[in-house]
């Protein structure tokens, strides 16, 4: 017999827990935690050994890299600088939420292994009980208690697309004129001071970050999280992989002491995108 589905703002039908369309969110959610996907294909075996990129590790690596703080911009607009320049501390809300996460996820794919006891858990770390747990959404739709697990789970990927979207709270501004040593300033600092007492036009050192890195190379991340300070205007992760998925924004190959393998962009045609969706977007309010 059907009833209307568990999870909150949801009046649909269904003979599980909670309906389709819920498990669906549920699962994508996962999905987006473990693995960004290239062409719309899952990894596997075959791929990985004919060297085939099938997919991007998703949120999670996403989130350590911002906790981290970990770029590659030898000028240093990004949310942090090169090992020989001075670091800036590691982004506390980013670690809050990373701890809340790998702790509820761990929970749910605990619990979810304990319902299921047939089946063969992959708990080793966040990213791969996600996507574990993704692979059988059958199970989840009729899960007891799924709902609540709908409900956490989407409101931290939502949460944790924020955190990776959002300007850095403090933005290296290349080094001091002066003294050489590296400036910091918030986003809403008109002017910074060194602390040899020089200032510096904090506008004016945007524009020339921009200038000096347009030729530099920096990962999705990296370079959202920068050019969201530096232009004064969102520049999502999932934009500049979409207009590379399309063939708009060219590839390059990741930097040699990347783990993970991240592909890497041009700043400067990263940049010219995001202004010119921004000038097609005034053409049309026009």
């Amino acid at each position: 017999m059907s009833h209307t589905c568990a999870c909150r703002s949801c009046d649909r039908l269904t003979h599980d827990e909670i309906c389709p369309g819920c498990t669906g969110e549920l699962v994508d959610a996962l999905r987006a935690l473990a693995y960004t996907e290239v062409d719309d294909r899952r990894p596997d075996a075959a791929a990985e050994a004919e060297g085939i990129e099938q997919y991007r590790p998703g949120l999670v690596a996403d989130l350590l890299d911002v906790v981290t703080r970990q770029t590659r911009f030898s000028t240093g607009i990004g949310v942090i600088v090169r090992a020989a320049e001075t670091p800036i501390p590691p982004d506390l809300k980013a670690a809050a939420l990373l701890h809340t996460l790998t702790t509820d996820v761990g929970a749910y794919a605990t619990a979810f292994a304990r319902h299921h006891p047939h089946l063969r858990p992959r708990l080793g770390s966040v990213a791969d009980a996600a996507a574990w747990m993704a692979d059988f959404p059958g199970l989840l739709a009729a899960w007891p208690g799924v709902e609540q697990v709908h409900a956490a789970i989407t409101s931290l990927v939502a949460r944790v697309r924020r955190v990776v979207d959002r300007p850095a709270e403090l933005h290296c501004l290349g080094r001091c004129t002066g003294c050489k040593a590296p400036l910091y300033a918030r986003a809403d600092k008109p002017v910074i001071r060194c602390r040899c007492g020089r200032a510096h036009d904090v506008a004016f050192r945007r524009q020339w970050l921009l200038a000096e890195a347009a030729d530099q190379l920096g990962t999705a991340i990296e370079i959202a999280r920068a050019l969201s300070s530096l232009l004064a205007r969102p520049v999502s992760v999932d934009t500049i992989r979409g207009w590379a998925a399309r063939g708009r924004l060219a590839a390059r190959p990741p930097h040699p002491h990347d783990p993970r393998g991240h592909p890497t962009y041009r700043v400067g045609d990263v940049t010219d995108l995001v202004l010119a969706a921004a000038q097609r977007g005034k053409g049309s309010a026009a």
